[in-house]
């Protein structure tokens, strides 16, 4: 019995132990390719770029991650379909890029630069090119 109740014991440990941490160290650098449908993200040690189905985003600075989280101010600048040759290009808005990381994945939440209006919301892969269809 008591060899059962140590074979137990040590496997439990073993499990425990080999579990893949899915969170990052506590302050860390969001980086690398990363994609979803609808989103493609470069982040870089200088800047993050997004590219949209109908839009472009850029955070100008490197992204710090604290416990798996970021919130950066941006810029979001919404396409629209068949404008015409004449047409004055639209305007970036400010925003806020909120995200939260793990070592595979990021959630991102896009909101308005008062931070009360949600535009939008990805579930990102890493190493994953996007899915994205332009604007016609």
């Amino acid at each position: 019995m008591r060899n059962i109740n140590l074979f137990l014991l040590v496997t439990l440990f073993l499990l425990i132990s080999c579990k893949k941490d899915e969170n990052l160290s506590p302050d860390t650098t969001f980086l690398g390719k990363w994609g979803g449908q609808g989103i493609s993200v470069l982040a870089s040690d200088a800047q993050v770029d997004f590219q949209f189905d109908c839009a472009i985003g850029m955070i100008n600075k490197k992204v710090m991650v604290s416990n798996n989280l970021f919130s950066e101010k941006g810029t979001y600048t919404q396409y629209a379909a068949n404008l015409p040759i004449n047409a004055n290009p639209p305007e970036p808005k400010v925003v806020w890029y909120e995200g939260t990381v793990s070592v595979n994945n990021v959630s991102i939440v896009i909101k308005s630069e008062d931070g009360k209006t949600i535009i939008s919301k990805y579930n990102l892969s890493k190493n994953n090119a996007g899915t994205i269809v332009r604007c016609m």
